[in-house]
C-alpha cells in the first residue's frame, strides 16, 4: 500500500477513535462527567448525533483510500473527496468546541445557585486535529492524473 494511502487511512482512525473519547467535560455542583461525541445533542442544523456523522464521514476515508490500485497514490479527483471530508469534519469539530465554550461557565447567581461548568475534552480536539490533518495531507502530497497515471 502507497505511504500517502496509509497516512490518510491512519489519520482517518484517529477522527474515529476520537469520536468516542469525551468531546466535553461537565461539572454540575462539582460532580464531572463526559459526553463524548455520540452523546453529543446538539448539531449545526439542531439535530442529535453530531458524532454520528463525524464517525461516518471519517469512514468513509478507509473507503476511498482502498479503492484503485493500493501501491499508487491517490487520484487527484479521490484526494478532493478526501479534502471535502476534512472540511465537514473540521466544520462539525469547531462548531462543537465554540458551543461547549460559549456555556463554559455559568454564574450560580444567574442560575439560581447551580454551579455549572463547561470545557471541551480530549476527543474533540482529536477530531479537530484529524480533520485538519486530512485536509493538510490532501492538499500537500502528491496525486496522479487519470491522463498521467505514473
Amino acid at each position: 500500500m502507497h505511504k500517502s494511502r496509509f497516512a490518510f487511512i491512519a489519520l482517518a482512525d484517529v477522527g474515529i477513535i476520537a469520536t468516542f473519547l469525551p468531546w466535553e467535560k461537565i461539572s454540575v455542583l462539582g460532580v464531572a462527567s463526559t459526553k463524548t461525541g455520540i452523546d453529543i445533542t446538539e448539531s449545526i442544523l439542531g439535530t442529535s448525533g453530531v458524532g454520528w456523522v463525524s464517525l461516518v464521514l471519517f469512514a468513509l476515508v478507509p473507503l476511498i483510500s482502498f479503492t484503485g490500485k493500493r501501491a499508487a497514490p491517490i487520484l487527484a479527483a479521490k484526494k478532493w473527496g478526501i479534502v471535502i471530508v476534512g472540511l465537514l469534519t473540521a466544520i462539525i469539530g469547531i462548531h462543537t468546541y465554540l458551543d461547549v465554550r460559549q456555556k463554559a461557565v455559568i454564574n450560580p447567581l444567574e442560575s439560581g445557585g447551580l454551579s455549572f461548568e463547561s470545557a471541551p475534552g480530549i476527543g474533540l480536539y482529536m477530531v479537530i486535529v484529524a480533520a485538519i490533518g486530512l485536509i493538510v495531507m490532501a492538499l500537500v502530497s502528491k496525486g496522479r492524473d487519470v491522463q498521467n497515471p505514473s
